[in-house]
């Protein structure tokens, strides 16, 4: 019965060890889809900013005015850095240019002017970087949850069958005495009819032989 506690222990154990696992392989994937999704956001994100931004400088080409930051630095997002070409005239650069590693994109209007648009990657890697820690900290606390579960179902299942295992050496050893106890698992439960039974009838069974080794020795 011992045994049976630790293997069933042990069993608790390796469904934890398989909920890690599933924890952990789900994680990592979420991680995967959620970084290439913020990459492909700002990357949509800065050409449509370009997109936008030809449109605005075809208009105002269109209506005969003329291209230069004024007015055009209030369409623009402070973490990102235009540049606009417009055949005939000097570049307009709007905003900072940022340093390291950027995110850019070219578009092309129907005058042969031109807007490119530069984002820096720290903005993505810092949004990348507060997912990751959300991921990490539902993972934790699937973690949490699962050890807490494990610890529990091994508690559930080890205390009845080490108290099972001592009805039956308390039966061993002549105490036919049933304690009548309950666990709340089927299997276990009728286990402990079985002992209540044999403790019941080992009972009988010792009250008839007093009988009639009274009975003898009048």
């Amino acid at each position: 019965m011992h045994r049976h506690a630790s293997w069933l222990c042990r069993h608790a154990w390796v469904f934890l060890g398989v909920v890690l696992v599933v924890i952990a392989v789900f994680g990592l994937s979420l991680v995967f889809v959620e970084t290439r999704t913020i990459e492909s956001s700002a990357r949509d994100g800065v050409e449509s900013e370009a997109v936008r931004l030809v449109g605005i400088v075809e208009n105002r080409i269109l209506a005969g005015e003329s291209v230069d930051a004024k007015g055009l630095d209030r369409q623009v997002a402070d973490n990102r850095y235009p540049v606009v070409r417009v055949p005939g005239h000097p570049e307009v650069r709007l905003g900072r240019r940022p340093s390291g590693k950027v995110i850019t994109s070219t578009q092309d209007g129907a005058h042969g002017e031109s807007v490119t648009v530069e984002e820096s990657r720290s903005t993505v890697s810092q949004e990348i970087g507060r997912t990751l820690l959300v991921i990490l900290a539902v993972a934790l606390l699937a973690v949490l949850a699962a050890v807490g579960l494990a610890v529990r179902q091994a508690r559930r299942l080890a205390s009845p069958l080490t108290d099972l295992a001592e009805t039956a050496e308390r039966l061993g050893s002549g105490d036919p005495r049933p304690r009548h106890r309950r666990y709340g698992v089927p299997e276990l439960d009728r286990i402990a009819d079985v002992l209540d039974a044999s403790a019941e009838r080992i009972g009988r069974m010792l009250t008839a032989e007093r009988r009639l080794a009274a009975d003898a020795s009048h």
